[in-house]
């Protein structure tokens, strides 16, 4: 029987701000802890805004959790001021998607003090350093851009980011093997290819974290086991890690149910 090696597991909390309260979000927080899985995947525009504070309060006191965030699609700009609610509607969901900005969006010359005050602000929402902090398709411009090294070099040597990565990596977005921040990058979060090992640069030996490991079988109208998807992308994809995403509700809790009950 194939096990689960839930330290390989990171849970993507997208969908989880499909649910239609905290309360909910909460409790499926507490199954998939209860799965095993200890590392979160979310971003500042999750839950309009709202998931990386909901993680935060959550496992406030819990010390076996690691939080991955992004920098790159964004919240709209007065979206700290609804931090304290949750927003589940479908409509508010959407509107916050609509006014969201990618950094692409941003005035370049900006863009060193906006990627700042977004690492300030996910570590005061998460109420802890953060364990992975992903560059998601931002422009290359930025990760070239010597103020963003050095930047992300202070971070480092703080403590307040542990491990950097590119988020959204594939190769029509690839960076050159020549770039200086590849010194500075731990990860690249790519999606997942059933079938064939994910993209990377040759002389680069860090972690792989694939996301999309549903989707892509949905795609060949496919549907195996989680554990079976599980297995395949870290054995034929070599992928290190793998991020279970959920389209729905119904698909997140017949993933924990198949981890939970193999």
């Amino acid at each position: 029987m194939t096990t689960v090696p839930f330290d390989r597991l990171i849970a993507g909390t997208a969908a989880l701000g499909k649910l239609n309260s905290e309360r909910a979000i909460r409790h499926m927080l507490d199954r998939i802890h209860a799965a095993g899985i200890r590392s979160f995947d979310t971003a500042p525009l999750y839950a309009a805004g709202c998931m990386e504070r909901i993680l935060g309060n959550h496992f406030k006191n819990t010390t076996d959790i690691t939080f991955h965030t992004k920098f790159g699609l964004t919240p709209p700009i007065d979206s700290s001021s609804l931090a304290h609610l949750y927003l589940p509607s479908k409509l508010i969901q959407a509107g916050a998607r609509a006014l969201g900005r990618r950094t692409t969006q941003i005035d370049e010359s900006k863009l060193i003090s906006y990627a700042k005050d977004r690492i300030l602000r996910s570590i005061e929402q998460l109420g802890r350093p953060i364990d992975l902090w992903l560059a998601h398709e931002v422009p290359l411009s930025l990760l070239n851009h010597h103020g963003f090294n050095d930047l992300l070099e202070s971070f480092i040597k703080s403590g307040l980011v542990r491990k950097f990565g590119v988020g959204g990596y594939r190769q029509q977005y690839a960076l050159p093997e020549h770039t200086p921040i590849w010194q500075l990058i731990d990860v690249l979060q790519v999606e997942s290819l059933p079938g064939s090992p994910p993209p990377h640069p040759s002389q680069w030996n860090g972690e792989v974290f694939l996301h999309g490991i549903f989707s892509a079988y949905t795609k060949t109208k496919q549907r195996p086991s989680a554990i079976q998807a599980i297995a395949e992308a870290l054995t034929q994809q070599k992928a290190s890690k793998v991020i279970l995403g959920f389209s729905c509700q119904s698909t997140l809790e017949s993933t924990v149910d198949d981890i939970i009950n193999p």
